[in-house]
């Protein structure tokens, strides 16, 4: 028996992380993660005042919060933390390619199930089933044959 390794396996082991952290429940850990140390990186990135006697610095609420700048959210930007929200409609522009018109109902209903949550049970099931598969086909083909 041998056992073939060729680039083909190195780069599947080399993305085995970035695998690893696309998958649920992992993603969403993730996710949240990702999104505190963003938020910790704006606060950080504030000019916090640390004179006891003018904690503001001298600057007025208004020169704070910078009212005139069209990125603020006070002033109706968009607050961009969890990143761009329209899945169905970067999922259907490249779906659309290989299944042509039934790309956006499909997209439509991935979302729906991710929306809903049934995605990451189905993701689940199905890591699930594929460790069973592989633990038989171990199994069969290895330990049955080797010492069967």
């Amino acid at each position: 028996k041998f056992l073939a390794f060729c680039p083909y396996h190195a780069s599947a082991l080399e993305s085995l992380t970035d695998n690893f952290w696309q998958r649920e429940p992992f993603a969403t850990f993730k996710g949240i993660v990702d999104t505190i140390n963003q938020i910790q990186n704006e606060i950080a990135g504030e000019a916090w005042d640390s004179e006891l006697t003018d904690p503001f610095g001298g600057l007025s609420p208004e020169d704070m919060l910078n009212f005139a700048d069209a990125q603020n959210p006070y002033m109706g930007a968009p607050i961009q933390i969890l990143g761009e929200p329209n899945y169905t409609t970067q999922c259907s522009s490249k779906l659309a390619e290989v299944i042509g018109n039934l790309a956006t109902p499909m997209c439509f209903l991935i979302s729906t199930l991710h929306s809903t949550g049934v995605a990451s049970w189905m993701q689940l099931i199905l890591d699930f089933l594929s460790i069973a598969v592989l633990i038989v086909y171990l199994w069969e083909a290895w330990i049955n044959r080797l010492f069967g």
